[in-house]
């Protein structure tokens, strides 16, 4: 890591078999260079070695395209073309040994330049973003069950349980599939991503993603990585929680003419007042001339007929006023012990 990079971007990742599989088929890796900064995590799947060999071999294709470029380049292009080559070389592994020949892999990346931002994706890998005490989801899983949210077939709080939630549509296989690109976005001192494998995000909730993301980096990624088995674990878990510590501050933006509107509304409110109120006081004031103006008059009627030869003075008073081991991880790389089966995440075919 760049002294640049290490100066802007606290990075922590973690990796773990789960409670049930017997081997990690989850890889992760973050990278930079002179293209900016990368980070992926890729769920692999397909038998036993087959998930193994589709994510190492799609983390290191994608890294190694993007340090084969320059400085300058069309980020949203290359990522695609980073997932496509990453998708034939796994097809080429996949033709060469007839026992690697359903193997997959889903991807997900980061990628940051500057002040801005890029992501990609295929399969159910997520990437989540955390920004002024609020967390969204950045990525769109492209899975049976997603599916049928967007259909408006079931809603999206009845997709976390669902027994077919684990099935994809996209992954990086022998077979061709699109993968999704997004960005520029701006990038702002604060902000925290996470990219993690389907065997972490099922265990939560948007709102719980947000309370872990509050938490440095590192201690996110333990204390996630443990829930997640405490649930379960039933698949591999891996993440990679990123905070930038440098850089702009995120000022939040009114909506389009809310304060000129504001500042409008009050304006009017002081003017209705100052208005009802001098009309009141005016009405007042003229009330109470005309009880002084009676009061005069009785008393000089008083006067005229008591005392004709005495005056009198009467006294008035005013008004008164008033936010895999691929590498660096936690461990330093991935779980040695022998990588998970998938055989719950099928390939399904493209869109």
């Amino acid at each position: 890591m760049s002294r640049k990079t290490a100066e802007r971007l606290v990075i922590s990742n973690l990796t773990d078999v789960g409670m049930v599989r017997e081997s990690n088929q989850d890889y992760y890796g973050k990278y930079n260079g002179g293209f900016g900064d990368l980070i992926l995590v890729c769920d692999g799947m397909g038998g036993y070695r087959g998930g193994e060999v589709a994510s190492q071999v799609a983390v290191e294709t994608i890294s190694a395209h993007f340090q084969g470029l320059g400085a300058e380049y069309d980020e949203i292009n290359e990522l695609h073309r980073a997932f496509s080559l990453a998708q034939q070389n796994i097809a080429r592994h996949a033709s060469e040994n007839p026992e690697l020949a359903e193997m997959g892999t889903t991807a997900v990346a980061l990628l940051i330049r500057g002040e801005q931002y890029w992501i990609a994706w295929i399969g159910d890998s997520r990437i989540y973003r955390r920004r002024g005490g609020c967390t969204i989801q950045l990525s769109k899983d492209h899975s049976w069950v997603q599916g049928m949210v967007d259909q408006g077939l079931i809603k999206a709080e009845d997709a976390q349980d669902h027994p077919k939630k684990n099935i994809i549509l996209r992954s990086l296989g022998p077979e061709p599939h699109a993968s999704e690109a997004a960005g520029p976005f701006p990038i702002f001192r604060g902000d925290v991503f996470m990219l993690c494998s389907d065997g972490l995000s099922d265990y939560f909730s948007l709102a719980e993603v947000d309370r872990y993301l509050a938490l440095e980096p590192q201690q996110a990624c333990r204390a996630m990585v443990d829930e997640a088995k405490r649930r379960g674990g039933k698949d591999n878990i891996t993440i990679q929680v990123l905070k930038v510590v440098r850089g702009k501050a995120f000022k939040p933006t009114p909506p389009p003419g809310g304060t000129n509107l504001l500042t409008l509304g009050l304006a009017l409110l002081a003017l209705v007042f100052l208005i009802c109120g001098g009309i009141n006081f005016q009405r007042l004031a003229r009330e109470e001339k005309r009880r002084k103006e009676a009061e005069i008059a009785a008393v000089s009627d008083s006067i005229a007929i008591i005392a004709p030869d005495t005056t009198g003075t009467v006294n008035e008073t005013g008004a008164p006023e008033t936010g895999n081991p691929g590498k660096d991880s936690e461990s330093q790389g991935k779980n040695a012990s022998p990588l998970p089966k998938k055989a719950n995440k099928p390939n399904q075919g493209g869109h």
